[in-house]
């Protein structure tokens, strides 16, 4: 082996939890290692019968103030320390300093003690000196010395010896001392943090051990990293690799429920960080019945969570529908059962609804922090200022309206109706803008109005929100005050027999995933492409004379069942199909219609789009290749890759190949 390898002699042993460690231990004596140990640790190897040397023989001192001192001493750091050159060697001789070739430390678990007590006496004596210097020490001197930080390291440790019979190379060495202070650096951090808290000295200081590498990040030219211990909050029962968009939705439907998971059953399905659906019954079942009612079409492809154990009925109604992640507090044996055949989608099973009290993101050449919004409004909250004060069935409806216009984009509003979410408006420019648009969701799936209430997340600032909630029967608003015109939003109220409550907290929320909504609005390929085309369809005719109708509810049976074969089969057997390139069309297909428009000779000055669709046999003959990569994907049960649309000019006309994209 090379001259730069280092044959371990000797080592220092001294650590806190001795899991893993007996393996270690045996493999050091069994190589002819010297080893050198202190309190509980040496009378560890002892136990197991194993010869060890008290470092009080190194020292010339015992252990004293009650352990805090014991390693600390030229005669253990000269021997870590010392570059193994003439000089530095000679003066080990001169003071009768032995060599100590390697150091395994784990510390005082310090962040694991301020987590379960508030103890200061207790945590203080968690802060690791000794074992900190020993690390450090040892890091240093990486090219003569290799040092093991904490348990975590035991295992790699153990299979560098056997692998290299007891030798180190230099890259070992330098990669052990990286992760040396990695540990070091974590420790301090969680150190300093304990000590600053409640003080006026503004530090962003923060470290967290544990990441995980994503596949990619939000898009698939980003990279991704998730730093955290995901595990702490969920069981992974199910499903594919979890990605980065995934956990940015897993946390809002977190935070989401958070509110609602004291109480009757309540589920709620979100897209894209905001709710399209939430609902509260008597059983889960009801529940999922009615948040799924808000908005059929957005659920597809979403993030479902609830607050109480998922049955066999509420599942077998889940599992009809294709989602991303499920999140539930715990799965009955048979529902378990029956959605893990669906071998790709997640199944979570969360332990906490903890939130951090601190949340930040990185902003220009920086970063912004703040306290995280955990404040969720009680009946103690509301301020009544209209002349009818709300009835007490208002009051419980505006409350759990508020809840849900908390957790929606600005400018927000949550339309609630029996407590159900039957209208939301999101992410627009102007407060009316939000209100017409959940006015318009509600109508567009078949909710009356009459009754409902209305929640803001921020105040209004003219009084024409509670005239255009008035005149579609709203009768109670919520809102957080704080306008230079609130009177004339009160006074329209009064005008109209309608009752508001205002409350002091405003729930802005700006800052969330930075995908374009209404690029990102559907997800899922084709079938839901073509559901928001076909909305605005003029002429569709099948060969077998099926209405639009009967072809779309097909096509969802066979998506929602896996059957991309005959999902495409549908379609594929349509004679033609026309699309208008309006406005009203998803981002996505617009852009297709614009960059195909140029090249595209069935395209009219009206910017309608016209293609044939051919049967599943020719399509096959003349693209095999794409029928691959979508049988492929079925098998991997990967349904939402990023292809780019593929088209085709058969005959002189532009065809639809494949869509495999979100």
């Amino acid at each position: 082996m090379s001259i730069s390898n280092l044959r371990l002699r000797s080592a220092l042993i001294s650590v806190y939890s001795k899991d893993g460690l007996e393996p270690l231990i045996r493999r050091l004596h069994a190589l002819g290692v010297q080893l050198y140990s202190t309190g509980g640790t040496q009378s560890y190897i002892q136990k197991l019968d194993i010869p060890v040397t008290a470092v009080e023989t190194l020292t010339g001192y015992p252990s004293i103030l009650d352990g805090r001192v014991k390693t600390l001493h030229p005669a253990v750091f000269g021997g870590l320390l010392a570059r193994r050159e003439p000089e530095h060697l000679a003066q080990l001789k001169e003071y009768n300093i032995p060599e100590i070739d390697c150091v395994i430390v784990d510390l005082y678990p310090f962040e694991d003690t301020v987590a379960k007590t508030n103890d200061e006496k207790e945590i203080i004596e968690k802060i690791d000196i000794g074992g900190v210097s020993l690390i450090r020490a040892a890091a240093k001197n990486w090219q003569d010395v290799a040092v093991v930080a904490s348990k975590e390291e035991y295992k790699l440790f153990l299979d560098l010896l056997d692998e290299q019979e007891g030798e180190l190379t230099e890259n070992d060495r330098r990669e052990l001392a990286r992760r040396a202070f990695k540990v070091t650096s974590n420790y301090d951090i969680a150190i300093f943090n304990w000590f600053n808290e409640g003080t006026t000295d503004i530090a962003f200081k923060y470290s967290i051990h544990r990441s995980d590498i994503l596949r990619y990040g939000e898009n698939p030219h980003q990279s991704g990293v998730f730093f955290g211990d995901f595990e702490k909050v969920f069981d992974k029962l199910s499903g594919k690799a979890i990605s980065y968009n995934n956990l940015v939705d897993i946390d809002a439907a977190v935070q989401l429920m958070r509110e609602f998971q004291v109480g009757k059953p309540c589920f709620a399905i979100l897209k894209h960080t905001n709710a399209c659906g939430i609902a509260r019954r008597h059983t889960l079942l009801e529940a999922w019945q009615a948040a799924l009612a808000c908005d059929s079409t957005s659920a597809f492809g979403g993030i479902f969570i609830c607050n109480t154990t998922v049955d066999l009925a509420t599942a077998q109604e889940i599992n009809k529908l294709f989602y991303e992640v499920l999140i539930a507090p715990d799965f009955a044996p048979d529902a378990l059962e029956l959605l893990k055949k669906k071998e790709q989608r997640i199944l979570l099973k969360i332990k906490s609804y903890e939130s951090q009290k601190r949340s930040f993101r990185s902003l220009l050449n920086g970063v912004v922090e703040q306290d995280t919004d955990l404040k969720t409004e009680t009946e103690a909250d509301l301020k009544p200022v209209t002349e009818r004060i709300p009835t007490p069935k208002e009051v419980g409806e505006l409350i759990f309206a508020a809840k849900c216009a908390k957790h929606l984009k600005s400018n927000a509003i949550a339309l609630v109706k029996e407590r159900q979410l039957i209208g939301m408006g999101c992410g627009q420019p102007s407060r009316v803008d939000a209100l017409r648009q959940a006015i318009a969701k509600a109508k567009s799936f078949g909710f009356d109005l009459n009754g409902a209430v209305m929640a803001s997340d921020a105040f209004f600032p003219f009084p024409d929100c509670v005239e255009i909630a008035h005149e579609v029967g709203i009768t109670a608003v919520i809102q957080p005050g704080g306008s230079m015109k609130d009177q004339d939003s009160v006074n329209a109220c009064n005008e109209r027999g309608m009752a508001m409550v205002m409350t002091g907290f405003r729930h802005f929320r700006h800052i969330g995933t930075t995908r374009s909504e209404t690029n990102q609005q559907y997800r899922g390929g084709v079938i839901l492409l073509i559901f928001c085309c076909l909305s605005q369809a003029i002429t569709a005719q099948n060969a077998a004379g099926r209405s639009i109708r009967d072809i779309m509810a097909a096509q969802e049976l066979a998506w929602n069942r896996g059957d991309l074969e005959a999902f495409m089969e549908g379609y594929w057997r349509s004679d033609s199909l026309r699309f208008i390139g309006s406005s009203g069309l998803t981002y996505g297909w617009q852009q297709t219609l614009d960059n195909y428009k140029k090249d595209t000779p069935d395209t009219d000055a009206m910017g309608q789009l016209k293609f044939t669709i051919l049967s599943v046999e020719q399509l096959s003959k003349r693209s095999a290749y794409v029928i691959g990569k979508w049988r492929l994907a079925r098998k991997a049960g990967d349904l939402s890759g990023h292809y780019t649309l593929l088209w085709k000019k058969i005959k002189g006309k532009w065809v639809i190949v494949a869509d495999h994209s979100s």
